[in-house]
């Protein structure tokens, strides 16, 4: 029975090779060999604590046994108990001396605790012992790389290819390599050879773990994709690492990072990096303040927001203290710093960060000052279950940052933001079911003072918001499961006071406005997920949410309009309507959804959904909702409430030849209440409709002429049109009324051997807008020429970059999808940074 384990196992059925040993220690009970094969199987099969089990019969019918004590301590080494893994391998090799198997675990132990030198030499004394195991030579190549010895490296893992073709391993680990090495094009042959080669792993992985492998792979192909600036390749990347394992923590950053710097999808961004962190297992690498945030650009892309430099293919995980240190300058006196620092200590994980920001701006009370600083700990018990800690807070001051559509009218404008939020999330492995879970309170305070025409207007809203999320996932075979919900209070304090005074001579005019209101929210949600691979060719997914809320306010109006004297004596006064409303309102909805993908052979795949959104409140603008259905966003930068029917399609030539392209289009039907406060006669509430219908569409080409050039060509086309509504101004519906936006970036990126790359950047942009329902239009369009330069200093070191954007100095001010910001910085901007890690 012990054999035929072996066989099915050589026979990639590791299910069959489980059973037979499993029928092994039904025969021979007292036997330690047929336990720790049982063992070494349910590792295999990812079962820790059936695995831990088995080598505990098996220690108590032998413990000293080589091959039981070696196994062992690699359940030991998997559960991070890391100073008996090393006792353990030690008592192994002390009655072994030629066991590789043994001096493998013993380097991995070592390495695991910061001991690299300690840790190569038992690999290598493992690499002697079985020299023609394709898999030790890629370990040892891994412990090359971390000593910065690439081409010693890059020796051990082309030896493994040529031991065992097959093996995906030395292809992944070559892939790393060349990305560090500002090789991207060549990483990305590498890590596609590697993606393809996934399930030949199979002979030491169930389907599970291979899917899970299958997602870092694509993850590391994704920051490949990021790094020669093939954003549809990281889309599609990131989404097929979760559509593999949507617990890969690798997948959900990635597709957090590809949403950076695009202020339709900053929820989408924050969530799908809250979900990392709840995902990931024990960290070495701080996480950057900034990057949690959302709210804080004016300008899409701009400032210094990019993922640090080493938080993504450090090969092993290893004890010790980590840093990186960012630094920022540009025009308009900008310039920011972010710090971070961490350490790793066996099962806990300590990152601190502080983030600094401030420019003039490129217009008059334009300028902004951001100050970050955060807080992160984990603690991981063992590998079925993590807890974590997170503080934040942002300082922010800023002046009038809106976009001038129609004028150049200033209309003075300073504000003062403060939030803080503290977050508490788990995750434990239950059987085959992962389960995340996350409490988070978030304070708010804003100041704004106004000055529009001859007014004067204090605003004051303090916020608190509570929520909690609960979310269960299992993955079996080919198909994954998510459950899910969650519940917020918010509780809000709004004021708003408006004064004016005019003088005609001898008498004084004022006005004095007063209004207050305090609003409580409280809400629920739950959802439901269901995905499935049918065969090779299809992907099915569908899903159910549920939305309920149940919102109460009361506000408060006083006003006075009154006539003086000189002297300050009354003359007359103006009856105004004053007094007291309180309103209520609760909503529900359903949303459902469902998508298919078709894959006609490796190159070409379709995609397609419907589904129906509900933008809620939540604390901290994050959830553990999957923000992604079918590789198409769920979270948009809505209005609270929004109801949105979105239908999406897109065709992906994923590889054929070295061209690359897609078309993409997503139709968005969006329906939400305005709250309108009526006060010319009395004070009454009413709550129109607002729909809105929303186009948003892209199509990209990318292709590699030589191993050191990628150019690449998009077209990107969004249109937001809204219904009229009789009676209210547009500065009631806070949005234009029309918007026809068109771009059409080219992109040349080139790379050198001495670690130097140059982008080169020419965008068209054109775009139509009208302010209200009959208005006429208002045209522009321009050439956007940008340039960068970056030099890496060395293998996972740091980089310098500088560069200059808008070149030809265009001062025209262009918007975002919906006019809330910039779509680009409207005068020349140069600037550099430089990135160091220790």
């Amino acid at each position: 029975l012990l054999a035929l384990s072996y066989a099915h196992q050589a026979n990639l059925d590791l299910p069959s090779a489980l059973d037979a040993a499993r029928k092994a220690t039904l025969i021979g009970e007292n036997d330690s060999i047929a336990w720790a094969r049982v063992s070494e199987m349910e590792l295999a099969m990812g079962n820790i604590q059936r695995a831990s089990k088995a080598i505990k019969r098996a220690q108590k019918q032998d413990a000293s046994n080589p091959y039981v004590i070696t196994q062992a301590g690699f359940i030991q080494l998997f559960r991070i108990k890391i100073s008996n893994a090393k006792e353990l391998f030690r008592q192994a090799i002390a009655q072994d001396s030629e066991n590789p198997q043994a001096h493998l675990g013993l380097g991995l132990a070592l390495l695991r605790e910061g001991e690299m030198a300690q840790g190569r030499k038992q690999l290598e004394y493992a690499t002697s012992l079985d020299p023609a195991r394709s898999v030790v030579r890629s370990y040892l190549g891994r412990a090359y790389f971390e000593e910065k010895r690439d081409e010693e490296a890059a020796t051990q893992w082309e030896l493994a290819k040529q031991l065992d073709p097959n093996d995906p391993t030395p292809y992944f680990y070559e892939g790393v390599r060349k990305l560090f090495a500002n090789d991207p094009i060549g990483a990305i042959e590498e890590l596609e050879a590697s993606r393809q080669l996934n399930n030949e792993r199979a002979l030491y992985r169930s389907e599970t773990l291979l899917q899970s492998d299958a997602a870092s792979r694509s993850a590391t192909l994704a920051r490949a994709y990021d790094e020669v600036g093939y954003d549809q390749g990281v889309l599609l990347s990131g989404w097929d690492a979760l559509k593999n394992d949507p617990t890969s923590a690798e997948g959900h950053r990635l597709l957090a990072d590809y949403y950076r710097g695009n202020s339709r999808y900053e929820t989408a961004r924050a969530s799908e990096l809250l979900q990392s962190q709840l995902w990931q297992p024990l960290s070495a690498y701080p996480l950057q303040p900034q990057l949690s945030e959302t709210g804080i650009s004016v300008v899409e892309g701009a400032g210094p927001q990019n993922p640090g430099f080493n938080e993504y293919h450090s090969l092993f995980t290893q004890d010790g203290v980590y840093g990186a240190v960012n630094g920022y300058g540009g025009s308009d006196n900008t310039w920011g710093d972010d710090l971070v620092g961490s350490f790793l200590a066996g099962p806990v994980a300590v990152s601190l960060g502080q983030y600094h920001f401030e420019t003039d701006g490129w217009r008059e009370n334009s300028g902004q000052e951001q100050d970050m600083y955060s807080g992160f700990i984990q603690w991981a018990p063992s590998p079925e279950t993590s807890f974590q800690m997170e503080t934040r807070k942002l300082s922010r001051e800023f002046g009038d940052l809106a976009p001038r559509y129609f004028n150049d009218i200033s209309i003075v404008d300073a504000s003062d933001e403060q939030r803080e939020l503290y977050r508490f999330g788990v995750y434990q492995k239950i059987g085959s079911y992962d389960l995340i879970a996350t409490i988070s309170k978030k304070n708010t305070a804003e100041y704004k003072f106004r000055t529009p025409f001859i007014f004067t207007v204090d605003e004051s809203d303090h916020s608190k918001d509570a929520t909690v999320e609960l979310q269960i996932l299992q993955i079996k075979d080919r198909s994954k499961l998510i459950f899910g919900v969650g519940g917020t209070n918010s509780k809000q304090e709004n004021s708003e006071e408006s004064y004016f005074e005019n003088v005609v001579a001898p008498v004084v005019y004022v006005f004095d406005s007063a209004q207050s209101e305090v609003e409580d929210l409280d809400q629920r949600n739950s959802y439901f997920y269901y995905m499935r691979e049918l065969g090779s060719l299809f992907d099915f997914e569908v899903g159910l949410a549920y939305d309920s809320m149940q919102w109460d306010s009361a506000l408060l109006v006083r006003q006075s309009y009154i006539a003086l004297d000189s002297n300050g004596n009354l003359l007359g006064e103006l009856p105004l309507p004053n007094g007291e409303v309180e309103t209520s309102q609760s909503f529900s909805q359903w949303s459902p959804k469902i998508g298919l993908g078709i894959k006609f052979d490796q190159n070409i795949q379709i995609r397609t959904a419907a589904y129906r959104t509900f933008r809620r409140a939540v604390a901290g603008e994050q959830f553990i909702e999957p923000a992604f259905f079918m590789g198409f966003p769920q979270f948009f930068e809505d209005e609270f409430g929004n109801d949105a029917k979105n239908f999406g399609v897109a065709v992906d030539f994923v590889s054929l030849s070295n061209i690359r392209s897609g078309l993409s289009y997503l139709r968005r039907l969006n329906s939400y209440l305005i709250a309108y406060d009526d006060i010319s006669t009395n004070v009454k509430r009413s709550f129109l409709e607002r729909k809105t219908f929303e186009d948003i569409a892209s199509a990209y080409m990318i292709f590699s002429p030589s191993d050191s050039l990628l150019v690449s060509v998009d077209l990107n086309w969004d249109q937001l049109k809204s219904k009229d509504l009789a009676g209210l101004s547009n500065s009631n519906t806070n949005s234009l009324a029309y918007i026809d936006r068109y771009t059409a970036p080219v992109k040349l990126h080139l790379f050198s051997d001495s670690r130097a790359s140059v982008l080169l950047s020419q965008t068209y942009f054109y775009q139509r807008i009208r302010e209200l329902q009959g208005s006429s239009l208002t045209k522009k369009n321009a050439w956007i020429s940008d340039m960068a330069f970056q030099y890496r200093f060395g293998t996972n070191q740091g980089a310098f970059k500088f560069g200059v954007n808008n070149i030809l100095d265009e001062s025209k001010e262009f918007i975002s999808y919906n006019g809330s910001v910039l779509a680009f910085y409207p005068a020349r901007y140069w600037y550099m940074s430089v990135n160091v890690n220790i």
